[in-house]
């Protein structure tokens, strides 16, 4: 499995896809710091922080994931060498489960470099304090967001495969994206809105939902806006930890009975 693995990341370092991705992870931070930088509320350390993560949570990181896995499975089939994947010594569930492996190392990769270089900049223009403290729950926070990215992960790769291109799977994640900050609006409006009361009662179902749900878990707020952090912050609950079980045992399920009986054209 391990030369499988290798030979992944030779093809992507080859392709150069590594460099668009680390530029488009570090558009936040960059462009957050300018922000804070004019003297505005950013310098606050937990708003700066709060912002970045809330904009990633909500518009970057499950397309990005999505694309992620959309491009690592279909580009086999984009540039006619699925015949050749499979002349590898190796099965084709080992084949599977090696671009799995790859793809989450990819994916924590560079939600890790996000945070740490929106530390790095909020440091370096004064307007982060970092404490131990605080680095830990922003570690346990990201480690969270990557759980949930992968439990939904398999749903993007069975897309992948049964179309065998990139843009439907980027489709369904622009659709989770809309989805995710629609309940966003109507849940803290749960005791006021039918809806929102329906969304509150079935979010602990909804794995898609479950990255805007542990950012809000893990901050307090006041008349709307972020006032502390959370250092205890129960981020997800064993519902929670059951769906996604569920939604990724299911989902790489489906996805390794197709990889296996998918004819190579």
């Amino acid at each position: 499995m391990y030369n499988v693995i290798y030979c992944e990341f030779l093809k992507i370092k080859k392709s150069h896809f590594y460099l668009s991705l680390i530029f488009i992870v570090s558009i936040l931070p960059i462009g957050i710091t300018l922000l804070a930088s004019k003297g505005n509320s950013l310098r606050n350390g937990i708003n700066y922080i709060f912002l970045i993560e809330q904009a990633s949570f909500n518009f970057l990181t499950i397309p990005l994931s999505t694309l992620i896995a959309a491009y690592i499975f279909t580009r086999e089939f984009s540039f006619k060498t699925m015949s050749n994947l499979f002349c590898y010594p190796a099965s084709k569930l080992k084949i599977f489960f090696s671009k799995l492996v790859f793809i989450t190392f990819l994916i924590a990769g560079l939600i890790f470099f996000q945070l740490f270089l929106a530390l790095l900049l909020g440091n370096l223009f004064n307007h982060v304090e970092l404490t131990s403290s605080l680095l830990l729950v922003y570690l346990k926070l990201n480690l969270y967001h990557i759980l949930c990215l992968y439990a939904i992960l398999p749903i993007a790769i069975l897309i992948a495969l049964l179309c065998k291109n990139s843009i439907v799977p980027f489709i369904y994640s622009a659709v989770v994206c809309i989805c995710n900050s629609y309940m966003s609006f109507f849940i803290p409006m749960a005791n006021k809105n039918t809806l929102g009361y329906a969304f509150k009662n079935n979010c602990d179902y909804i794995p898609t939902y479950f990255p805007i749900k542990i950012l809000s878990n893990c901050f307090n707020f006041s008349e709307g806006k972020v006032s502390s952090i959370i250092p205890n912050a129960v981020l997800l609950n064993t519902t929670n930890v059951v769906a996604s079980f569920t939604v990724f045992a299911a989902g790489t399920t489906l996805c390794c009975l197709y990889y296996c009986k998918c004819e190579v054209k």
